[in-house]
């Protein structure tokens, strides 16, 4: 079982939500149940923060809009789950959300 793939090409930051876009898994022999979203955040001081989970069971959605915390680092990736088993973490790709700005302020 592969991997959705992500397209960082067409993923989007509007302030502080990312829609992350992916493609479905080239190869599965069972029906899919599942698509899980694995995000997490890079602290300032270059640890790792625990992976959170979005599990996703609308599988012809193939976005979905992520409310992040602003003028932050995360690393996102995906995972696919079938009948009997969940694939590998996709690549992860690393995105920058922006600056809140509000009334001529940036927060």
């Amino acid at each position: 079982l592969s991997p959705p793939v992500g397209d960082n090409k067409t993923m989007e930051i509007n302030s502080c939500v990312l829609n992350y876009m992916w493609s479905p898994p080239l190869h599965t022999t069972c029906p899919l149940t599942m698509y899980i979203i694995y995000y997490r955040e890079i602290q300032s001081d270059r640890n790792k923060a625990d992976w959170l989970q979005i599990p996703i069971t609308q599988l012809k959605e193939t976005s979905y809009a992520i409310p992040l915390k602003c003028d932050r680092e995360y690393e996102i990736a995906m995972s696919v789950k079938d009948e009997k088993k969940e694939s590998v973490m996709s690549n992860f790709w690393r995105v920058k959300t922006n600056q809140m700005f509000l009334s001529g302020e940036f927060l």
